[in-house]
């Protein structure tokens, strides 16, 4: 394969080259948001190779702040990388890839160009023109032979963008993992990694072991928000919910498994959530992955018993979490004298919530720690409402 690299980052640049196996390699500097040097590595890959069939438009930043905070620098900065970089290399190349006859265009994109983000205006803004892009150069470069796809990856592990998504979530949390370190005085190791990746739960589990020499807990927990009317539910969101909520724990209770069993036996707490037991309207499909999870939950404790695993659920209600940030931030637009404590409050109520209150993060993480403990050693196949009251089914 001929093979042709770019990046602003010098250094950057010669350790991928330095990686490449299997072809010949150019590797040129490159500013994404300058004419003259998208046009210069295009005349670079011309005179090295004699011509371009495909063009990786991989070149992207981010940053995380409220709309309120983004400032014009930053926004500009954004857009110009992620979208203008696109936009300026694809012209450049045009020609080229025309008169090869065969030409292909291939622009990364991101979920953020279909699932609006907090804290991300302007980086979902320059997704959303990647892919408005890569519609318009699909149907005018279309008569030269050239096609022209976007692949909108949900989050990609092992990379630096990855890795500052990790870092902001962890922030998020108002904890470090340097404060979650004192805290606990513990050993803290973080990993960036997306559970709908088929290989990521093989790393993870390698990682974990690689550092601690054993893994004794796992604790399945990825998820999102997903609940529409049954008729508006697309294949897409059916398969992205099960990929996130279902295979994501599968592979991964499949990779801990045979670590568990080497050191006599471990805990997997699978969260869940109260619609998996009574399914409400307009819940699917995160009602039905979660059903399957508790399902999953139930059988895989008969199995794993004889190993001393122990297998339990926990069914989230209302928790004080990130996915109610976002909503109170979008709500908070509308009505700006509107508190944190207030929407809470308000969601509670409306709810109806016995207790009057939604749970406080901890008092989820005391029961799933309970359940990893040794006090919990002869629980196995049970399904803990964490809900304040709130599921008419024990």
């Amino acid at each position: 394969a001929l093979v042709a690299i770019g990046d602003i980052d010098a250094e950057r640049l010669q350790d991928a080259a330095r990686s490449f196996e299997g072809g010949e390699l150019l590797a040129v500097e490159l500013d994404v948001r300058s004419p003259a040097s998208a046009a210069a590595a295009v005349a670079a890959c011309e005179a090295r190779f004699g011509g371009l069939d495909t063009l990786v438009n991989s070149a992207g930043v981010i940053a995380f702040n409220p709309l309120a905070q983004i400032s014009e620098a930053e926004w500009d900065h954004v857009l110009d990388v992620d979208l203008k970089g696109t936009f300026l290399c694809s012209q450049a190349a045009a020609p080229l890839l025309c008169a090869s006859g065969r030409g292909r265009i291939v622009n990364i994109g991101s979920d953020a160009s279909k699932v609006g983000f907090p804290m991300l205006a302007h980086y979902c803004a320059a997704k959303f023109g990647v892919v408005g892009l890569t519609k318009v150069l699909a149907g005018e470069l279309a008569p030269h032979q050239v096609t022209v796809n976007c692949v909108c990856p949900v989050g990609v592990s092992g990379t630096g963008m990855g890795q500052e998504v990790l870092d902001w979530k962890i922030g998020a949390t108002g904890m470090q993992p340097q404060e979650i370190l004192a805290a606990t005085e513990g050993q803290v190791m973080a990993i960036s990694a997306d559970v709908m990746e088929p290989g990521s739960a093989k790393s993870i589990v390698e990682s974990t072991v690689n550092k601690y020499g054993r893994v004794d807990i796992l604790v399945n927990n990825a998820g999102q928000s997903m609940a529409k009317p049954f008729e508006e539910v697309s294949d897409d969101d059916w398969e992205s919910d099960f990929e996130l909520k279902v295979w994501g724990a599968v592979r991964l209770m499949r990779a801990a498994i045979p670590e568990m069993r080497k050191v006599g036996g471990g805990r997997i707490i699978n969260v869940t959530n109260l619609g998996g037991r009574t399914p409400g309207p307009a819940s699917m499909p995160t009602s039905i992955s979660r059903a399957a999870g508790i399902a999953i939950t139930k059988g895989m404790s008969k199995d794993l018993a004889k190993d001393n695993i122990l297998v339990n659920t926990v069914c989230i209600g209302t928790i004080k979490s990130g996915q109610h940030e976002r909503r109170y931030e979008r709500l908070k637009e509308s009505n700006p004298e509107l508190s944190m404590d207030e929407f809470y409050r308000q969601t509670a109520q409306a709810r109806g919530i016995p207790l009057g209150r939604v749970a406080e993060t901890h008092e989820a993480g005391d029961v799933i720690t309970f359940l990893a403990s040794n006090m919990a050693s002869y629980l196995t196949a049970i399904a803990i409402n964490i809900d304040g009251g709130t599921s008419a089914v024990v």
